[in-house]
């Protein structure tokens, strides 16, 4: 079944709910760039390509899933073709320029062990995502970069983790700093307006959440797998399970199979593994902490994994975008989602916090400054 075959058969289905059951709302959203479908393996979001509105309700709906997918934007789509020329080495730009080709003294220049805001080169094994699973760290190198902040800044002196990035020598990757820099603002862009679409659904203002994300803790995150199999039976995974921290990550990959979500319950033996399909021109988007928190866990965040079931020839390579809010952002439930007389699920807590204590728990390297220590507040839930 062709793109528009399957978009008119999902959109009758929600036009039909829309219509024959009462709790579907009647209020249409308008959405100018993107149409939400729903399908048997996911839910997609699509630039429309005919006129007409879609059900509020069916936008709701499609972030129940554990993840979905979504077609770029012209916008996006620029930036991830030079992203992807430049940084990934699965692509017909073999030039050797790719970041985790240099050789491993020139990446360790660029440590994170050299700085206190998270920023650079990780090695292998440095991150264990799944310390109670795994008994070796996950099977992958990465490199992170954030927002820029100047280090004088008052922001930077304020909150840990902000601070300029750090870069490779760019005689050696001439082209490596202003594609990554073009493709973070890209995705900034598209994780507010995410979060604006989102609120639009839960007939929320838009702007509900716009003073939360005036500083976001964004971070982009090149990752390389090695070219070895997992065996899970022995602990040894690629990325241990875990759900991401913020409100949303956007996740490119190279279309080598590995990534996995949990489908089910919260035990092993309630539910699942399932294979994650790469779609070509597409993001993998997956639903952080945070928003659990602040829906009170109508829409959980997404517990996924990496596993490679077979040695490749040079890895796998992926590059997940997180989008998180202010460092100083008290989460707590958004009106709506607490019925009378109850309580919510979770305590308020602060984003950045919440984020240092996962730092803490999973990064080997990760490096604070001695007025960071702090004990987590609230971290319970």
């Amino acid at each position: 079944m062709d793109l528009y075959h399957t978009m008119g058969f999902c959109c009758s289905i929600y036009f039909l709910k829309a219509v024959i059951l009462p709790f579907y709302s009647r209020v249409f959203l308008r959405l100018p760039e993107y149409l939400f479908v729903q399908h048997r393996s996911g839910s997609y979001l699509y630039p429309r390509y005919f006129s007409g509105c879609v059900p509020a309700s069916c936008v709701t709906r499609s972030y129940r899933p554990l993840f979905f997918r979504f077609i770029t934007s012209r916008e996006i789509s620029t930036y991830q073709l030079r992203f992807r020329l430049t940084v990934f080495p699965f692509s017909s730009f073999v030039s050797g320029q790719a970041f985790f080709s240099l050789p491993l003294d020139e990446k360790e220049k660029v440590s994170v062990r050299h700085n206190k805001i998270n920023r650079g080169y990780t090695a292998f094994e440095e991150e264990t995502l799944d310390p109670t699973r795994q008994t070796r760290g996950d099977t992958k190198e990465g490199f992170y970069l954030g927002r820029e902040v100047a280090m004088e800044s008052e922001e930077a002196r304020s909150f840990p983790l902000h601070g300029p990035n750090v870069w490779p020598d760019p005689v050696k990757l001439p082209r490596w700093r202003p594609v990554m820099n073009a493709y973070f603002t890209a995705l900034s862009s598209l994780g507010l307006r995410t979060v604006r679409l989102l609120l639009r659904a839960l007939g929320l203002p838009e702007h509900h959440l716009d003073d939360t994300f005036t500083r976001p803790m964004a971070a982009l995150r090149l990752l390389h797998y090695s070219t070895q199999a997992s065996n899970p039976s022995e602990g040894v995974y690629a990325a241990g399970a875990h759900t991401d921290y913020g409100m949303f990550t956007f996740l490119m990959t190279d279309h080598t199979p590995g990534l996995q979500v949990w489908r089910g319950g919260a035990g092993q033996e309630d539910g699942s593994w399932q294979e994650v399909p790469a779609v070509e021109g597409a993001f993998i988007v997956n639903l952080g902490d945070m928003l659990q928190r602040w829906t009170n866990d109508v829409f959980k965040s997404t517990a996924h994994r990496v596993v490679i079931q077979e040695a490749t020839e040079e890895g796998r390579y992926s590059a997940p975008f997180f989008y998180e809010p202010n460092f100083d952002t008290l989460v707590a439930c958004l009106p709506g989602f607490v019925k009378e007389g109850e309580v919510p699920r979770h305590v308020p807590i602060k984003s950045g916090e919440y984020l240092l204590g996962k730092y803490r728990q999973t990064h080997r390297d990760f490096v604070e400054k001695a007025d960071d220590n702090h004990t987590l507040e609230n971290h319970a839930g």
